[in-house]
């Protein structure tokens, strides 16, 4: 061992001292040649010797580059006294690529439901457990007979108020700041929304189970309970806030204070709800309002059912217009240019659609109370001033232009079963059979107030129809049921009243209302270039052709009313040139099929009056003007498009030629179309 350390510190030696000499050895300069090809290479003498692969390949007289160690690497030393110092020809640097852009990555999925019970299922079980046991606390101690049944609650209630106040100071701790930064941290709302249970079950046991506060107390101390949730619910999260609603909701039913106060209750409701738009107006916790809005129709039906519909009406209705006013302010506080529109279905998760949800609830909720208060004159025409309120919104802002033929339903199927005259409709669409005929005095004693009644919507639906067809984007369907109200209800008189109402007053409505759609449709006509007000404009033609009818059918019959339809086929074709509206071509076929049966497949035709209009003659006037209209109509049809209706056209004038020869040949030798026999000159 000690021979081995001997040879190693000599070898070590030797090799110090030949780095020595190597340090000490002159560089001498060499003036540099010119450059020569990089690929040139140094050889051996011979073509025989080869070239050994251990020392470096370099241009001759190019610098060398000593193999050592340390600094000594990068001292050039030049073969012989003569050689020269190239400088190598370094290659040329390649173009550096430019990287390629990872693609995005992809937006990470919400979480499911599963992810979400996965995550929180321990915090809110802990939650409930603390809940219950704090529940049971009260109760074991009740039955275990400690301290009295009055600090039995106080404990309850003090116990749940420091679990309240526990969950906002762990809220507040800078750990759980850290953790909400990152994620919602549902630990404080449960401590809180546990809290808030116990408190509210110990003060609602105090008045139920141990009855110990009064009614007045119990209900002022839940609502106290209920808007201190709405409170945290602001600092805490969205299941704090749902817990304030559900208890300030329910409260009313569990408590009772006896007296059917309809003032107090819809003004607590009406400050529940004022409550959840306050938070709303922070949060976009949509589903509060929509709760909020479902809470309110329950409570309202319950108390037109089961307490007074016609002597609380004031209470009533100030609680739903005031509603659907709250609402209809937050969306204006709430509405931001990137919101969708209601023709979506995510347009109405926001502020918008809970608007246009507490304005369609109101009116149906007006409609109830209409109904259930054995239609109330009052309650009418606070239904007729919702529909109008309806209507202004729309006017002023467009995006609510869904809530227009909602109203216009609701009002229509208000008035139309109406349990008078004829016919009880109300009594058939929920007994399924009829009822017995009223009283004729009852029927006289209903019947002004109905006509009124029908007019009043006809025209409040008409006129804001109209208005608010160049507010909105799509107003095909305004226009559509602002006509269709005044029909049907026009109808509906008919048909409860057909003995009250003289058939010429019904004619003159349906005329002037056709009166109405023309003169629309003439205001409409230098729109006429855009595709809505074109569909507008042919909506009132239509709506114009469809009154006139019904004012002939008021007050004529037989032949006479064909004849009146023939025209109306004709003057249709005459206004396509104006307003050219595809669903108009087809309500004329409509109309010209109509006429083709009543003159062509009608068994009735031979039992028509022989001593009006010209006696036998009708068939003159009745096939022949007919075919006429029908033929020119066809004429001018198909200067557009030679289609299933110019076909139908020219068919029908055809078959109503034919049948004006055949039955004036027979009036001739038989002396009448309806005549059992057959000569054989016919």
């Amino acid at each position: 061992m000690t021979r081995s350390v001997g040879n190693l510190r000599r070898e070590v030696t030797t090799l110090s001292e030949a780095l020595a000499s190597l340090k000490a050895r002159p560089v001498e300069a060499a003036e540099p040649e010119p450059q020569r090809p990089a690929t040139q290479r140094t050889v051996s003498k011979t073509a025989s010797e080869p070239v050994r692969q251990s020392e470096p390949i370099v241009p001759p007289g190019a610098p060398y580059r000593a193999q050592g160690f340390g600094d000594d690497q990068d001292k050039a030393v030049t073969e012989t006294p003569d050689a020269t110092k190239v400088a190598p020809a370094w290659p040329k640097p390649e173009a550096v690529k430019p990287a390629t852009p990872k693609p995005p990555r992809k937006p990470l999925l919400a979480p499911g439901w599963e992810q979400r019970l996965a995550e929180r299922w321990l915090v809110w079980l802990g939650g409930v457990a603390m809940a219950l046991g704090g529940l049971f606390l009260v109760i074991y101690a009740a039955d275990r007979g400690w301290l009295s049944p009055a600090l039995r609650c106080i404990v309850g209630v003090l116990a749940g108020l420091a679990l309240a106040a526990a969950g906002e100071w762990l809220r507040r701790r800078p750990g759980q700041l850290a953790i909400a930064a990152l994620h919602a941290d549902y630990v404080p709302q449960a401590f809180s929304a546990a809290g808030l249970f116990i408190a509210f079950t110990s003060i609602y046991l105090a008045y139920g189970y141990f009855a110990i506060l009064p009614s007045g107390v119990t209900f002022v101390l839940l609502a106290a309970v209920s808007f201190a949730g709405f409170g945290l619910a602001l600092l805490q999260g969205p299941y704090v806030a749902a817990l304030g609603l559900a208890g300030a909701m329910l409260t009313p039913a569990l408590v009772s204070t006896g007296s059917h106060n309809a003032w107090g209750l819809f003004i607590y409701l009406l400050a529940i709800t004022a409550a959840a738009i306050a938070v709303l107006l922070y949060r976009k916790w949509w589903w509060l309002g929509f709760s909020a809005i479902g809470f309110g129709v329950l409570w309202f039906l319950s108390w037109v059912l089961w307490v007074d519909a016609a002597g609380d009406w004031i209470p009533l209705c100030v609680f739903v217009f005031a509603v659907a006013a709250g609402f209809a302010w937050l969306s204006e506080r709430r509405t931001v240019p990137e919101l969708p529109d209601l023709d979506s279905v995510n347009g109405w998760y926001g502020p918008h659609g809970l608007a246009a949800t507490a304005g369609a609830a109101g009116m149906f909720l007006l409609a109830a109370l209409f109904a259930l208060s054995d239609y109330l004159a009052a309650a009418g025409w606070a239904l007729a001033a919702g529909a109008a309120l309806i209507i202004a919104l729309v006017y002023y802002r467009p995006r609510f232009a869904v809530l227009f033929p909602v109203s216009a339903l609701i009002c229509t199927l208000a008035v139309v079963t109406w349990p008078v005259g004829v016919l009880d409709l109300y009594a058939m669409l929920h007994g399924f059979q009829p009822s017995p005929l009223p009283n004729m005095a009852d029927i006289a004693h209903e019947h002004g107030r109905y006509v009124v009644i029908a007019a009043l919507f006809s025209v409040i639906f008409l006129a804001g129809g109209y208005l608010c067809l160049k507010r909105v984007a799509r107003p095909l369907w305004l226009v559509g049921a602002s006509l269709l109200v005044p029909l049907a209800l026009m109808l509906s008189v008919n048909t409860l009243f057909w003995f009250f109402t003289t058939k010429s007053v019904l004619a003159l409505t349906a005329t002037a209302i056709a009166g109405l759609s023309a003169c629309a449709t003439w205001r409409l006509l230098p729109l006429i270039g855009a595709q809505k007000y074109k569909e507008c404009a042919g909506m009132y033609v239509m709506a114009c052709g469809i009154f006139l009818y019904a004012a002939m059918a008021f007050v004529t019959d037989a032949a006479v009313l064909t004849v009146g339809m023939a025209l109306l086929v004709l003057a249709i074709s005459y206004i396509w040139d104006l307003v050219p509206f595809r669903l108009l071509r087809h309500f004329t076929l409509a109309l010209a099929t109509v006429v083709l049966v009543r003159l062509s497949f009608n068994p009735y035709i031979f039992d028509y009056p022989a001593t009006d209009w010209f006696g036998q003659q009708w068939v003159l006037y009745g096939f022949g003007i007919s075919a006429a209209a029908f033929f020119f109509a066809a004429q001018k049809f198909r200067k557009s498009a030679d289609d299933e209706l110019v076909t139908a056209l020219e068919s029908g004038a055809l078959v109503f030629a034919v049948l004006l020869v055949t039955y004036e040949v027979r009036i001739f030798i038989e002396g009448s179309i309806s005549a059992r026999t057959y000569g054989f000159l016919e």
